[in-house]
């Protein structure tokens, strides 16, 4: 008996094998409001990266940072317990708009020195669907993060 190549059958054992440990991650990781992302996500994430390093495009999270920051208004999504993208570069007068859309309400509210200017901005709940715009008058490195979820945190850079 040839031992060098499993058997087919081995084969498809081990595939169902690795299918039912990934479906069970899963679902250990939904109704978990309080996790930072969902292993389905993740695992979605790293899928993208994997298929696009295959042909050789970009994928996201694998693009460098621009040494341009952005400017004028910005987007940032709240999806996934998550905001994206994070870090964000901005251009000090920026105005950056924050719109949830996960199903679960969360804030966008800043960690730093409240007494420092720009360091004071506060959402407030965010029901599914909600925004909130802040504009950065001032360079500096500005932390933040959901009240309600705590893992969910963010950084701005105004240069």
């Amino acid at each position: 008996m040839d031992r060098s190549r499993p058997h087919p059958l081995q084969l498809a054992l081990a595939l169902a094998g690795v299918i039912l440990a990934v479906v069970g991650l899963v679902r250990l990781g939904q109704g978990r409001p309080d996790r930072h992302r969902t292993t389905a996500t993740s695992a979605a994430t790293a899928a993208a990266t994997t298929l696009a390093a295959a042909d050789g495009s970009s994928a996201p999270g694998n693009q460098a940072a621009s040494a341009t920051p952005a400017s004028g208004e910005v987007s940032v999504d709240i999806a996934d317990f998550a905001f994206s993208p994070d870090p964000l570069d901005i251009a000090v007068g920026t105005k950056v708009t924050w719109t949830n859309k996960d199903s679960f309400a969360h804030t966008v509210t800043a960690t730093g020195d409240a007494s420092a200017a720009d360091a004071a901005f506060d959402s407030k709940r965010l029901d599914s669907g909600n925004s909130y715009s802040y504009t950065f008058a001032k360079a500096g490195t500005f932390t933040y993060r959901c009240a309600i979820h705590n893992s969910m945190t963010g950084t701005v850079v105004a240069k």
